[in-house]
């Protein structure tokens, strides 16, 4: 036979354990933002933004295929700021504190599309780092391509410089704290359906009219059960004696 569950089924299950509910949602909330606090290291970013343009020359308008070349060229240059050469200069510059794969890890380039434009962004430690990584790669890609290039001016401009930003990006406490909840919920709920499946004691009348089973009669219980105090009695022997005589 089939067990069909309700919605009010649910509802009263849920109000049912509804303190236990509650509490391990408050709990996993609590653990979470514990953990998003103290235990987890804030990272900051900084952001740059550089335009990529052809210049014109006789005083003719630039050309639609230079515009497009502009654009095709920020792939190129992508690959440049995220050269082991480039961020191992950009690493020596500031100290060597750093190696090649942490800026690499640490480092986005980023363009829409048709775009002239492109972004470079640092995720750090402080918000001081990050800026400083983002305005000393910029200045190492710009010689690096006027290396490459051999020209004096390689038509790269800094539209918004290296951003300093004191408000850390991750960890997100209230995302953490929102999914440690959510997470609270499902454990005690589940926890709950699975003691309440394994629980196979009769707990209504109903149930038994269920099974087709016919109810023979219950145990109920005893109020004050422990004040009822239980006292056995012996018949009384009396011993007569006997006079001799």
């Amino acid at each position: 036979m089939e067990e069909e569950i309700s919605i009010l089924d649910i509802f009263g299950f849920l109000r049912k354990y509804s303190f236990t509910i509650i509490v391990s949602t408050l709990l996993g909330a609590v653990i979470m933002a514990v953990i998003a606090i103290f235990f987890i290291q804030p990272t900051y970013t900084s952001r740059a933004e550089l335009l990529v343009n052809q210049r014109a020359q006789d005083e003719q308008q630039i050309a639609q295929a230079d515009i497009n070349t502009s654009i095709m060229l920020i792939n190129t240059y992508r690959n440049i700021i995220l050269a082991d050469s480039t961020l191992s200069i950009v690493n020596e510059e500031l100290g060597g504190q750093y190696s090649v794969g942490t800026l690499k890890n640490a480092m986005e380039v980023s363009q829409q599309q048709n775009s002239q434009t492109f972004v470079i962004t640092a995720e750090m430690d402080s918000p001081n780092e990050a800026q400083q990584v983002v305005e000393k790669t910029i200045e190492v890609f710009g010689q690096q391509v006027q290396d490459a290039y051999e020209v004096s001016d390689p038509n790269i401009f800094v539209l918004s410089p290296a951003s300093y930003n004191p408000n850390p990006v991750s960890p997100n406490i209230s995302l953490l704290t929102l999914s440690g909840a959510f997470f609270g919920f499902i454990i005690s709920v589940g926890i709950l359906l699975i003691n309440n499946a394994l629980d196979t004691r009769i707990k209504s009348p109903s149930y038994v009219e269920e099974l087709g089973l016919i109810n023979l009669g219950g145990i109920t219980d005893i109020p004050n059960a422990n004040s009822i105090e239980f006292k056995l009695t012996s018949p009384t022997r009396t011993n007569k004696s006997r006079r001799k005589v």
